[in-house]
C-alpha cells in the first residue's frame, strides 16, 4: 500500500512560497477566495495544504510573454503622461 505524505504550511511558509510579506495580504486573499482556505488546527494554528497551494500557483495564468508585458508598462507610462 501507498502512504501519502500531506505536508502543512504554516504561515511563514506560506508567506515565503508566495513571496508575500503581509499577513494581512494572505488572510485578506482568503476571504475573498482568491487564495485556498486553511486548515484549522487549534484554535491559534493555522495551516495550508501545500497540494492545494501547489495547485493554486498551477491554475495561475501565466503573463502572455515579454511583449505583453511591454505593451503593459508603455500602456502605464502613457496613463501617466510620460512621453514614449
Amino acid at each position: 500500500m501507498r502512504e501519502t505524505t500531506i505536508t502543512l504550511l504554516n504561515m511563514r511558509q506560506l508567506q515565503a512560497a508566495l513571496n508575500i510579506r503581509s499577513r494581512s495580504t494572505i488572510y485578506k486573499m482568503v476571504a475573498r477566495n482568491a487564495l485556498p482556505p486553511p486548515c484549522i488546527i487549534n484554535r491559534r494554528g493555522l495551516r495550508w495544504r501545500e497540494s492545494d497551494i501547489s495547485s493554486w500557483i498551477a491554475g495561475l495564468p501565466a503573463a502572455g510573454g515579454a511583449q505583453s508585458l511591454e505593451r503593459a508598462s508603455d500602456g502605464a507610462e502613457r496613463s501617466q503622461g510620460k512621453p514614449s
